[in-house]
């Protein structure tokens, strides 16, 4: 091992990593991430749970992630692409059917918003990212190498094309990571927080969009050209942000199907995009009431953790 270089990459001092309020920095940090990382979009995870787009792994030989062989070598620094199999690759869960003698009847995959969140805790956990002045550790420069030296870009280049390389085949992360006593925190942790968490983003992102769009046409004005442009913009990150939230149980509305219905109606002439982006702005706001309970109950059990 070498030195303890750390590094700033999107989130700032005294950032968390888990749940994300501004949903135009939860796009441009998927951009930003995608850029710099050299992965494709779709080998990237972008959910308002997580306050950076995750990197989505692929399981290869013996059970061990895939190199990432589109990656920046530049990039490689970033403890993201080094996370050990248990917390790249998803968990797999038996189903039980508790009525038929509690026979195994088929396997589910660890979603998204779960896999997020025991991310988000053991990177935290193990000081690979550090909230209080939101850097990361510099993995390469842990291991002897130096991201901006144009020989060691060369050597990382070579391994992700499949090379062989004595210190690259050795970074494992897993030491750093894991607690051995008990390898299952975080998965059950995950499991806890998951129920909350998830209606709590709702609420915020929900509220964040209101906010962002009416600060838009505040400074911008409501012409038609301006409230087009603006509902297909934030017509695409809420159906992205909120595509999971439930249709209304007492009206059976979909909101996601709503949101598609409004943006594209938005694109044609001759409708009244004022009618429009008032109806798009009322069906938000109802997701960030309805969820508003959960962000509350998540705030109050932050303050009593405080004062404990």
């Amino acid at each position: 091992m070498s030195e303890i270089k750390r590094r700033t990459f999107l989130n700032g001092p005294g950032e968390q990593l888990l749940l994300t309020s501004d949903p135009m920095e939860y796009i441009t940090r998927f951009d930003a991430f995608v850029d710099a990382s050299g992965l494709p979009p779709e080998k990237v995870l972008a959910t308002p749970l997580s306050a950076i787009p995750l990197p989505v792994a692929s399981k290869g030989a013996f059970g061990m992630p895939e190199r990432w062989a589109s990656a920046d070598p530049s990039f490689m620094w970033h403890p993201l692409m080094w996370l050990p199999p248990h917390l790249a690759l998803r968990y797999r869960y038996r189903v039980i059917d508790e009525d038929h003698g509690g026979t195994v009847e088929d396997t589910d995959i660890e979603s998204d918003a779960m896999w997020a969140i025991r991310v988000a805790l053991e990177l935290v956990h193990s000081g690979l990212y550090n909230p209080d002045d939101g850097t990361w550790l510099d993995v390469l420069a842990y291991h002897g190498l130096d991201a901006d030296n144009p020989v060691d870009q060369a050597r990382v280049e070579m391994w992700l094309a499949g090379g062989a390389d004595i210190t690259l085949d050795q970074i494992d992360l897993t030491s750093i990571v894991a607690v051995p006593e008990d390898q299952e925190w975080a998965l059950r942790a995950a499991a806890d927080l998951v129920e909350v968490l998830v209606p709590a983003q709702w609420s915020m992102i929900a509220a964040g969009i209101v906010e962002t769009v009416e600060s838009q046409l505040e400074a911008n004005g409501r012409s038609e050209e301006t409230l087009r442009a603006l509902l297909n913009i934030m017509g695409q990150v809420a159906a992205q942000a909120l595509h999971d939230v439930p249709a209304d149980p007492d009206t059976g509305i979909d909101y996601v199907d709503l949101i598609g219905v409004l943006t594209e109606e938005s694109q044609t002439r001759g409708s009244d995009p004022d009618y429009l982006m008032n109806t798009f702005l009322e069906a938000i706001a109802e997701v960030a009431a309805d969820y508003l309970p959960s962000l509350q109950a998540l705030s109050d059990q932050q303050t009593l953790a405080l004062d404990a």
